[in-house]
């Protein structure tokens, strides 16, 4: 190596790493000071609340006993988070 020389003039080679770790970890600093994973969640969650709206709905306009609606919808809560579980893995 010579005198003087530097980790980013050998043609930018052994620089990039460097730079790359620097950007991750600027983007992981930020995601934690914009708290997205709070904002996703929240976001998930009022995305299945409009889904268990419209499916309470849907319920709602047949001609379905009180029983039957509670049925379908413990088997919809059951589908949901067995679709929760299936995303998270």
């Amino acid at each position: 190596m010579r005198r003087g020389s530097s980790v980013g003039s050998y043609g930018g080679q052994l620089g990039r790493p460097y730079r790359a770790l620097d950007r991750a970890g600027r983007f992981a600093t930020e995601m934690c000071r914009l708290n997205l994973d709070g904002r996703l969640v929240r976001l998930s969650e009022a995305h299945a609340a409009l889904v268990v709206a419209a499916f309470d709905r849907a319920l709602n306009v047949g001609a379905l006993d009180r029983a039957t609606r509670t049925t379908l919808r413990l088997a919809m809560a059951d589908e949901l988070r067995v679709a929760d579980r299936a995303a998270d893995a």
